[in-house]
């Protein structure tokens, strides 16, 4: 367990964070590996990825309510920018943590005990909301013009992210109770709710591993799955023309592409989130067993899953504008400095085609 007022050098910082008071003895060498796993990890590379994410994500979702404005599928990938942001924010102050300051140490304690609940809760939005956004392609490619107009409507979209939202927060209410501060010891400590086994293998390990990691991975390959053999078969929705606001075909098999890409990148990441989860399953189940040396490696794979979950919520920008060239366009229109280089280069060309047209009329003259 973390203790907020414990020695503050930066080798003691870093091998704190386990949230149970019973560890195995670990080797000196295994200590050190996961010392510079866990720094790596959580401030040498999330920290800048988190930063250059969240400035990626409001830059798309500024060009995406700009381009696309009521279209269900753009408001969707906004309000996956949203939560993604949230995510990042969460990475960014956990970092606090690695700051050598004694006073620190004491704030963080107290916006650990906000951050760790909703930590959960943004996870968790963000897995479902990349679930709604197949969902809503699979309604647009898959399913009739009459069925596709009844159940593909903004009102339906913005009802289905408040729903996922609600039951997002109400799963994860019980992580608001796992931690409490201790003004004797000034620290975090853990609740009898964290230390009660029932809760820890029924809710935290099953439970959440269902409802995070099982149904939301199986309905990803699933609709994903016949999205593309749909795609294959029919190249453009039924009726679909530009209703979408799309630049025709081209632009429906961009937005089709962008989704697909981000379920593929979302499906890796917590692939490896979800080993992660399985191996403290199984750490919780043989704990305290003779020769039991699972705890360090699965918490250096926890740390390197960290990581990658943080690269899931930063890339979205960046899919979009390898796969879109309209929201390269619109991200362009915005952008001042885009607009000012492409407006000098037009200029640029325009001086030339004077010259060119001088020279040839002097030439025939």
């Amino acid at each position: 367990m973390e203790n907020a007022s414990s020695d503050t050098s930066l080798a003691s910082i870093v091998l704190q964070g386990n949230f149970s008071n019973e560890r195995p003895q670990v080797s000196s060498r295994l200590s050190v590996d996961l010392a510079v796993v866990r720094l790596a990890c959580n401030v040498v590379l999330s920290l800048p990825i988190s930063i250059l994410g969240i400035v990626g994500n409001i830059m798309a979702f500024v060009v995406l309510r700009k381009l696309y404005r009521q279209f269900t599928t753009a408001i969707l990938l906004q309000a996956l920018a949203v939560a993604d942001t949230l995510v990042l924010l969460t990475v960014v102050l956990k970092t606090l943590r690695y700051v050598q300051s004694p006073a620190l140490n004491e704030i963080y304690a107290h916006i650990f005990l906000a951050i760790y609940p909703c930590m959960f809760v943004f996870r968790l939005l963000d897995m479902w909301l990349t679930v709604l956004l197949t969902i809503d392609r699979y309604i647009v490619i898959c399913l009739s013009e009459p069925r596709r107009k009844a159940l593909g409507t903004p009102r339906r979209t913005y009802w289905a992210i408040i729903a996922a939202s609600v039951a997002s927060v109400l799963f994860s209410l019980p992580r608001f109770f796992e931690f409490e501060y201790n003004s004797t010891h000034n620290a975090y400590m853990a609740t009898p709710l964290a230390k009660n086994k029932g809760y820890v293998i029924g809710y935290s390990v099953v439970l959440f591993f269902i409802v995070m990691y099982l149904v939301p991975t199986l309905l990803l390959v699933l609709l994903n799955s016949r999205l593309l053999c749909a795609l294959k078969r029919n190249p453009a929705p039924r009726g679909h023309g530009q209703s979408e606001g799309s630049d025709g075909n081209g632009g429906h098999r961009s937005l089709t592409s962008i989704i697909i890409a981000v379920v593929i990148m979302c499906v890796t990441c917590n692939m490896a989130a979800m080993v992660a989860h399985t191996l403290y399953a199984i750490e919780i189940r043989f704990r305290g067993m003779p020769r039991h040396d699972l705890d360090v490696s699965r918490r250096i794979f926890t740390n390197l899953s960290n990581l990658l979950i943080t690269i899931n919520c930063a890339t979205n920008f960046l899919i979009y504008c390898c796969l879109s060239a309209r929201f390269r366009q619109g991200f362009a229109h915005l952008c001042p400095c885009v607009r000012r280089r492409k407006a000098e280069t037009e200029t640029n060309e325009d001086t030339d085609v004077d010259r060119l047209t001088t020279i040839k009329a002097s030439t025939k003259v």
